[in-house]
């Protein structure tokens, strides 16, 4: 069985020639004691071997509106899927004039498939799997009906797309909601947006994440916010939380 699976993730992308574009909802909470999450819409695009997810949020960075804390990183991630390259923006970087991206592999994923479960999202069967990445466990439903490893965010690696994608903390939680395919790509997606960038690892980025939280706790003494924003802005910088979210 893993010797098929290691034959269609190896020629899979080379079968599927059209565009995609999928379109998922993301439903995000700030920390397990949130009630409510927030709904965030996102986009994801894949032509040859290449792709981009695009969380709509991250057209604006953090900062404070109308005296609350507004908590939105950049999320873009390309994927290139025949080398395995993971490339995200450094969007804590002090310096802007030396844009960094930040590199990771679909490598650091190790999946464990259970095909006895089935699911149907958009007419398409699903089967499930499960993977741990970065001290938090992610649940999955994949379609092996569309042959590309891929899927939202930085999961990757499994033999078919993934539709859902879901941590067991409850904080994220990904559904695809629209699949378009063999349509002409909006000339603004950028598949290679990141390859002219310096690149840094997921270590250094950690260090800039606490960095540029610590900085904004420093800031946030002399601003008008609530008690529970101070609080949750203090739970990422001391806590472990700080490196999973990216």
């Amino acid at each position: 069985m893993k010797f098929v699976n290691l034959i269609f993730l190896l020629f899979s992308t080379f079968i599927f020639s059209q565009n995609l574009q999928v379109v998922y909802l993301l439903e995000r909470k700030n920390d397990i004691y949130d009630i409510e999450s927030k709904q965030t819409p996102c986009n994801y695009f894949y032509k040859e071997n290449k792709s981009i997810f695009i969380t709509e949020h991250s057209k604006v960075d953090s900062m404070f509106v109308d005296n609350k804390w507004i908590y939105a990183p950049n999320r873009s991630v390309t994927k290139k899927l025949d080398t395995g390259v993971i490339l995200s923006f450094n969007d804590y970087n002090k310096d802007n004039k030396h844009k960094q991206a930040v590199l990771d592999s679909v490598n650091f994923f190790t999946w464990n498939i259970d095909n006895q479960k089935k699911k149907k999202i958009l007419n398409y069967d699903c089967s499930y799997a499960t993977t741990t990445f970065r001290n938090r466990k992610y649940e999955v439903w994949f379609t092996y009906d569309i042959p590309i490893n891929d899927g939202p965010w930085k999961l990757s690696g499994l033999p078919g797309f993934i539709l859902e994608a879901y941590t067991d903390d409850n904080l994220y939680h990904y559904t695809a909601k629209k699949i378009f395919t063999d349509f002409k790509l909006p000339e603004t997606i950028d598949f290679d947006k990141f390859d002219k960038y310096e690149k840094i690892s997921f270590g250094e980025y950690e260090k800039k994440f606490k960095e540029y939280y610590i900085i904004r706790d420093e800031s946030e003494k002399s601003a008008n916010i609530s008690a529970n924003d101070k609080k949750n802005i203090k739970t990422r910088i001391s806590t472990q939380e700080i490196v999973i979210d990216y």
